[in-house]
Formats: structure tokens, C-alpha cells, sequence
């Protein structure tokens, strides 16, 4: 064998432990005919390896270990219907993980083109979570796991983080309820599934879209990519990105330095996702849903908005504000809670029952209610000027029956016995 020949035949030694055929080496026949034998024909139906995205690397090295801890505790549980149930979550998170796939493999698409693809496959797992609720013993523990399936949403935005934050704190509405229970099998189980599996991927997608949807600017149509996922298809391979992706440090604003120019204003969007009307960057605008347009399941998410109006009629689970200025809201009934964040010149109004209006660094807020919402609790958090009207029992001296209250805004703190004790302070 001459020099040649012993580095070809090296070469082919290489080639086949990289394509995963090692010992399958391409030869021809001795007599000299150029016919490939039976490994050659082998190795060239071989699928190339599809390099994946950090991104999806990400979301299976923080959730397969979590996803097989939370269907072993599941199939451990004494009532089998949680095992089924809990592997509807298991098809959620494919779901997921194909969303993210799709996403990086793809160009820029508008997030309600890429919702309406998605949804179907949303009501699919509803529905399937939904023939549990006839079990009264897990009634609370699938609405909790139906509740989740909002977390499908988390991929197609843009900046997951405030809508996965309300998402989380919806799934505890049932949740809690579970936990209650003081059983050991059901606590294991709930927390595996909230902390383990809902928590861990919210850590994961806020870091992950950090910068935004992570599109790729060689990539294909999102739509053909997703349904192929979906049907159980490999995408094409596709190349990583060969340079990382720098974060653009923002210039300190010294004497003389040239300012940033106004970011252009963002185009107006109303658009539901699975079961939240997402409507954003809208001005002076009034949004009124009669009663029957909105069912106790679905939501609202209105974000950076000014000037603008939000009214509905009948039962809706929850209304949240994001970065709005001088909005109203009036609901009828609220099954979940109104939330407001980074808000400001509020104005809140619930004419039937509500459950809780929970207020985070928002400032100037009004809240009312009459005799059917009084039960309604109010939580604030770095928030100044909210105000509380509410009708009385009786009239006072001027003859008003409505009551208009400031919620208490300091606060001392004490050690006593070892323990903190907080009293609000009334200041003159």
C-alpha cells in the first residue's frame, strides 16, 4: 500500500465515524465494475444531523430531567387519572419545544400569524385536560395543569417576562387549592409541576429571549417549519449562527453627546393568542366586549396604551394593564384579578363580584366598587396615590354615601419577640 492509498484510506475512516457509520467504509469492487456496495448505498439515506440552536439546547437541558421527575411522581400517585392527565403536560412542553425550534429555524413572522398556527394545538390539549374535570377528587389539580397550557403563549413574544410572571400566579389559583390539601403525594406532585417544570422553563425563556424571538436571518417559512415539527417531520439543517450575539452596551449620555433618536411609535395590534386578547399600542381607543363575547376562561392584556378605554360585560377571568397611561377599566364580574404594572392615572371600576386587584409599581390609580365587590382584596407594591371609593352604610353630615380612602403607603417595622411586626403609619 503506498502513501496514497494508506491517506485515503484514513480519510475514509474519518468521514464514516463522523456520519455515524464507522466500519461501513466505501470501497469498489475488485474486478473493477465501480459498483458501490451495500454500505455506501446505506450511508447516502442517512438523515444529515439537524444542528440545533442553543436555545433549544437550553430548553431540553433544564427541562427533560424536571418533565421525567414530575411524570415519575405522577405515576406514583394513587388516583391514575393524574398520570393521564400529567402527560398532556408532557405534550404541552413538545409543543413548546417545537415553537422554539420553529422560531430559531425561521425569519421574522408577526407573533398573531404565529398564534394562529399555535392555537389549534392549544385547544387540542384543553380539551383533552378538560374530560378530567368530571373526577371531583383532581378537579382542582387539572384546573391548575389547564390553567398552564397560557405558558404556550411565553415563546411567541417578544418579551415573555410580565405575561409569564401573570401566568404563573394564575396557575396558583387552583394550585393553592391543592396544597391545601395537606397530603404528601399532592404537594410532591404540584410542586414538581409549578416549580419543577412552569417555574424553571419562565426562568429559562426570559433568559433565553432576552434579546427577543431568536429568528434566524437565513431562515425559512415558520408555518412550514412548525407543521412539519408537529407532524413528527426533521427540519432541514441548519447552520448555527457562527458569531455570537453581542450585547449593545448604551452609551452614557455626557456634555455635548448626541442623544438617542425616538424610537418610532409601534403599530396598533388586537390579536388572541389560545385564550388571551393581547391589544397593544393603541391611543385613545375604546374596547367594549358585550356580554357573551368573553367567557370566564379568557383573559385580556393590554399593554402600553394611553388614553384608552377597556369595558366588559359578563364574567371574564382577568384583565391585565402593562405600561399604560391614563386607561380606564370596568369590568362586570372578574374571576381571577385585574393586575396593573408600570401603570399610571388608573381607573379601576368593578360593578359585580371580583376576587383581587393587585397593583405593582404603578402610581395614581383609582379603585371602585359598590356593595356586590366590597369583598374584593387589594394588594399594592411600590405604588403611590391609590385611592379606594366605596359606597357606606349610611350617608355622613354632607350627605355623601360614598367613601374615598387612600391605601396606606408607610409603614413602620419592629422586632418584637424576635418576630417582625408591621404597622401602617398615619401621617397628618
Amino acid at each position: 500500500m503506498n502513501k496514497f492509498e494508506e491517506l485515503l484510506e484514513r480519510f475514509n475512516g474519518l468521514l464514516n465515524r463522523f456520519e455515524g457509520n464507522s466500519g461501513s467504509a466505501t470501497t469498489t469492487s475488485a474486478s473493477g465494475g465501480g459498483q458501490a456496495t451495500t454500505s455506501e448505498t446505506a450511508k447516502s439515506t442517512v438523515a444529515k444531523p439537524t444542528r440545533l440552536h442553543k436555545a433549544v439546547k437550553g430548553f431540553d437541558s433544564v427541562i427533560n430531567e424536571k418533565m421525567a421527575e414530575f411524570l415519575t411522581l405522577a405515576e406514583k400517585h394513587s388516583n391514575k387519572k393524574i398520570l393521564e392527565a400529567s402527560q398532556v403536560i408532557k405534550e404541552m412542553f413538545d409543543l413548546i419545544r417545537n415553537i422554539i425550534q420553529a422560531v430559531t429555524m425561521s425569519k421574522g413572522t408577526k407573533a398573531e400569524v404565529m398564534g394562529e398556527l399555535v392555537t389549534p394545538y392549544s385547544k387540542s390539549l384543553d380539551k383533552k385536560l378538560g374530560k378530567f374535570l368530571r373526577d371531583p377528587d383532581i378537579k382542582n389539580h387539572v384546573k391548575a395543569l389547564i390553567d398552564s397550557l397560557q405558558l404556550i403563549q411565553l415563546p411567541l413574544m417578544h418579551d415573555p417576562h410580565d405575561m409569564g410572571k401573570e401566568f404563573l400566579a394564575q396557575i396558583d389559583f387552583f394550585g393553592n387549592k391543592v396544597l391545601m390539601m395537606r397530603v404528601e403525594q399532592e404537594t410532591k406532585w404540584y410542586n414538581a409541576f409549578k416549580i419543577g417544570l412552569c417555574t424553571t422553563f419562565f426562568d429559562y425563556i426570559v433568559d433565553a429571549y432576552e434579546n427577543g424571538l431568536p429568528f434566524s436571518r437565513e431562515g425559512s417559512d415558520f408555518k412550514d417549519i412548525f407543521q412539519n415539527l408537529q407532524s413528527g417531520g426533521s427540519p432541514a439543517p441548519v447552520e448555527e449562527e457562527k458569531k455570537e450575539e453581542v450585547k449593545k452596551a448604551k452609551p452614557s449620555k455626557k456634555s455635548g453627546a448626541k442623544e438617542d433618536k425616538p424610537k418610532p411609535k409601534r403599530e396598533p395590534k388586537k390579536v388572541k393568542i389560545g385564550k388571551v386578547w393581547d391589544i397593544s399600542y393603541y391611543e385613545n381607543e375604546t374596547f367594549e366586549y358585550k356580554e357573551g363575547e368573553l367567557d370566564m376562561t379568557e383573559s385580556l392584556v393590554v399593554s402600553v396604551c394611553n388614553n384608552s378605554n377597556v369595558i366588559t360585560h359578563g364574567k371574564i377571568k382577568s384583565v391585565i394593564l402593562n405600561n399604560c397611561t391614563n386607561c380606564a377599566v370596568v369590568v362586570d364580574t372578574i374571576v381571577s384579578s385585574i393586575e396593573c404594572m408600570n401603570c399610571k392615572d388608573i381607573k379601576i371600576q368593578i360593578n359585580g363580584k371580583g376576587s383581587l386587584v393587585a397593583l405593582e409599581r404603578s402610581n395614581n390609580t383609582e379603585i371602585y366598587l359598590n356593595e356586590e365587590s366590597m369583598n374584593v382584596k387589594v394588594n399594592t407594591t411600590h405604588c403611590q396615590n391609590t385611592g379606594l371609593n366605596f359606597p357606606t352604610e349610611e350617608p355622613d353630615e354632607l350627605g355623601n354615601d360614598q367613601a374615598a380612602l387612600p391605601v396606606p403607603e408607610t409603614y413602620c417595622t419592629t422586632i418584637k419577640n424576635g418576630e417582625l411586626v408591621t404597622e401602617m403609619v398615619i401621617l397628618d
